[in-house]
């Protein structure tokens, strides 16, 4: 079973919502307000009249074994026709509700506009209160969401203004569907308002930070380009950390190629060595360098075995003692 809060101006608008999701075998319970206002005499009285006449029929379709489902826009627990019939029917039945998108944060959504940041204080006001507690309390805190528009429009605009606060108010109708209209409250007739509608006041502090962003220069950062050699180079190459690590043993994970002042450039690699191969490329493997002063210890390049898939494989020549072997590209 399917209960549908509704006024009869509004009938169809949250069944219109829920509409694909209804199949034909579901029951629908149209709970319908009373046509009243807030300013009707003894209007608690006739509105918790209704809300035990609701509950009692949502009542009857548990008793007789049926799930029921109680459709209620934004967010059950916050301003939401549902609420009446939880603290009616959860001590009889099992309950469970469903958390939805509340109309305060969809206009602030829809505004792209954050409602408070840091240490602000967000206040949600009923636009049924007084024009005189309305202005008291916009007056007194930083951001605002001032709900059930419609009718009390005009006394909301004119407690906003009261309280200084106009020219950053925002007007946001139906937010999040379809028909959804945002302007500015000030500019808003007062005529065309609709119930669901809010007025915003977002977060200043926002407002004052993304404007000092702003007008800040763009910071400017220095960096470096670091080049990792991968191939075998000469000591004139090596950077002086990565060598006297090589020297000590360990095999370096990368070296920066930083050319010493003075030295030259090193030659081309011969062009057996720069035509590409069929198979894999050679390796080279560090090794400590023969006897040098601390600090000057230098890499010897040890090819390893090179495969080019045209005939059998073949080692280099090894580097002797007091010699050292180099390929074309570290010739000084």
């Amino acid at each position: 079973m399917v209960g549908l809060p509704q006024c009869p101006a509004r009938a169809q608008h949250r069944r219109s919502i829920a509409a694909p999701y209804l199949r034909a075998d579901h029951i629908e319970e149209a709970l319908v307000y009373p046509v009243t206002t807030e300013d009707t005499a003894d209007y608690r009285g006739v509105i918790e009249e209704h809300y035990d006449a609701w509950a009692a029929r949502l009542a009857a379709h548990l008793d007789a074994g049926r799930d029921v489902v109680v459709l209620c826009e934004g967010d059950p627990m916050f301003y939401g026709s549902y609420m009446h019939m939880h603290k009616r029917l959860r001590q009889r039945y099992p309950t469970e509700v469903v958390p939805g998108v509340t109309s305060v944060a969809g206009a602030s959504a829809v505004l792209g506009r954050p409602l408070v940041e840091r240490d602000e204080v967000l206040t949600v006001l009923p636009g049924t209160l007084p024009a005189g507690v309305l202005a008291e309390r916009l007056a007194a805190t930083d951001s605002a969401a001032v709900m059930k528009l419609g009718r009390t429009f005009g006394k909301v605009r004119d407690a906003i203004e009261r309280a200084g606060r106009l020219d950053e108010a925002w007007y946001v109708e139906r937010a999040t569907t379809a028909g959804e209209r945002v302007a500015p409250l000030r500019d808003v007739d007062a005529d065309s308002v609709p119930y669901f509608s809010i007025a915003i006041l977002p977060s200043r502090v926002h407002d004052e930070t993304a404007a000092q962003l702003a007008a800040a220069p763009p910071a400017v950062r220095e960096g470096e380009v670091v080049v990792v050699g991968l191939g075998p180079a000469g000591a004139r190459l090596a950077h002086p950390r990565g060598a006297g690590r090589a020297r000590g043993g360990r095999r370096p994970r990368g070296l920066r190629a930083v050319p010493r002042p003075g030295a030259r450039q090193s030659a081309p690699a011969p062009a057996r060595l720069r035509q590409p191969g069929r198979g894999r490329a050679g390796r080279v493997r560090a090794r400590p360098g023969p006897r040098g002063p601390a600090g000057s210890g230098r890499l010897i390049g040890r090819p390893g075995r090179v495969r080019d898939g045209r005939g059998p494989s073949s080692r280099s020549p090894q580097s002797r003692a007091g010699r050292t072997s180099r390929c074309g590209c570290c010739r000084a």
